[in-house]
């Protein structure tokens, strides 16, 4: 999709992913409370695939974002995972960036099930901050709410990030919120490119399995991990083309 005005066809990122896009410094890690409805593809699991979109133009900082994606008579699956028939993604995303200020808000709809959710940006001087809010409302699982929250400050070609999220109980499911931390670092070698080293950790309540693959058992090989803490460290370089 063009800037300044378009369509576009085939695979696309939905825009609900930007409007959730709160924390520019440590990316998916901070995404993992973040639910996207609208990145299912037609075999259930996540994809960008089989979709038309538009984006508007820019107006004063200001642009706008609407997808359908195709499901071309095969069956959709809900978040819960049962069969969400032959149905259509619908996608809506607004987004306002100014200065130092940066607003956005999305929608995605598949069936009964849906995501809604707004983010905030700021900078000022070495430090930005930035928050995100989502509710989401699932068949069976039923509704829930998450809130994160991002500080970063910068110095020289270094950049220090905090990142702090909570996800509510599942209305439907007993135990199932959570918490994540997440500290950063990222050097910057250029405009472009940085290396960076991450720490995160999620505590689960005791029917939550966030951090985990959807299947992932004990040792045991057949009782689901529930309740579990995850942490993980990682280094990396990052280059943007």
């Amino acid at each position: 999709m063009s800037p300044g005005g378009g369509r576009g066809t085939g695979s696309a990122a939905p825009p609900l992913f930007f409007a959730g896009d709160f924390d520019r410094s440590t990316g998916e890690a901070a995404k993992t409370f973040f639910s996207r409805q609208s990145e299912v593809n037609l075999s259930g699991s996540f994809g960008h695939a089989n979709k038309i979109g538009y984006r508007t133009p820019e107006f004063g900082g200001f642009w706008a974002e609407a997808s359908v994606s195709a499901h071309e008579k095969v069956a959709q699956i809900a978040p819960s995972g049962l069969p969400a028939g032959t149905k259509y993604v619908y996608d809506l995303a607004a987004n306002w960036e100014r200065g130092p200020l940066a607003f956005g808000a999305g929608y995605a709809k598949l069936g009964d099930n849906w995501d809604a959710g707004l983010r905030g940006h700021y900078t000022v001087g070495a430090i930005q901050v930035a928050g995100y809010y989502q509710r989401n409302d699932y068949d069976v699982v039923g509704t829930r709410n998450s809130v994160g929250l991002a500080a970063q400050y910068a110095f020289g070609a270094s950049e220090v990030v905090a990142n702090y999220i909570w996800a509510g109980k599942w209305s439907n499911m007993a135990d199932s919120s959570a918490q994540q931390l997440i500290l950063g670092y990222n050097y910057h070698l250029s405009k472009r490119t940085k290396v960076y080293a991450a720490y995160t950790v999620i505590k689960n309540k005791a029917g939550a399995t966030y951090g985990y693959s959807a299947g992932r058992v004990n040792i045991d090989g057949v009782t689901p991990i529930l309740g579990g803490d995850p942490r993980s460290v990682g280094v990396g370089v990052r280059h943007n083309f």
